[in-house]
């Protein structure tokens, strides 16, 4: 899989949990200040905020799907 810093990630049927496990593994989690990356999520308006929240869909004994949020 190619690292999004050099192009994004697409998948126009939905990124699945072990897709995005793969992009997240490819990331530090710090910069070269030591700072903490965040995830942002944006509003298909042009617009980003940092997540807030994670949430579990369609719950399962196994498994869930994720929502990320900002509240």
């Amino acid at each position: 899989m190619v690292t999004i810093i050099k192009s994004p990630f697409i998948n126009s049927g939905g990124v699945t949990v072990k897709e995005l496990k793969e992009i997240l593994s490819r990331l530090p989690d710090t910069d070269e200040n030591g700072e903490l990356y965040e995830v942002w999520i944006g509003s298909g308006e042009g617009t980003s905020s940092p997540v807030t929240s994670v949430w579990a869909l369609n719950k399962k004994q196994t498994g869930c799907d994720v929502l990320l949020e900002h509240t």
